[in-house]
């Protein structure tokens, strides 16, 4: 009796842990994904630059629960995308942007907590 409480006991923890990392992952990613609607709404200098300050800190936070290449991937393109808008190149910056963006959304949707991500 003892083993089963202690086995529920380790079971809900894990089960809390993967709820509160989904919720930070998903509200995180929504952020972001306002940042990214300004950005493209008015590509400007400033948007850019909030948009890569806020990435950076997020991105920071995700390199414990989101894998490496993936953030590799995302900063890549974001920063491309910073690049070409320091250089006065919003078409080709909009480009690199829309590529992060896509990658991005398949974050929250590969960490969610769903029974055919768990096996």
């Amino acid at each position: 009796m003892k083993n089963i409480i202690l086995i529920m006991a380790t079971l809900l923890i894990i089960l809390g842990i993967c709820i509160s990392t989904d919720l930070y992952v998903s509200s995180s990613y929504e952020k972001i994904e306002k940042l990214i609607a300004e950005a493209k709404a008015t590509p400007e200098k400033q948007q850019s630059k909030a948009l890569m300050d806020k990435w950076e800190e997020t991105s920071k936070k995700w390199q414990v629960l989101v894998t490496h290449v993936e953030i590799d991937h995302i900063n890549q393109f974001m920063y491309q995308y910073y690049y070409y808008m320091e250089l006065d190149m919003p078409d080709l910056a909009l480009a690199e942007l829309a590529v992060a963006e896509q990658m991005l959304s398949s974050v929250p949707r590969r960490h969610k907590l769903i029974l055919s991500n768990v096996f």
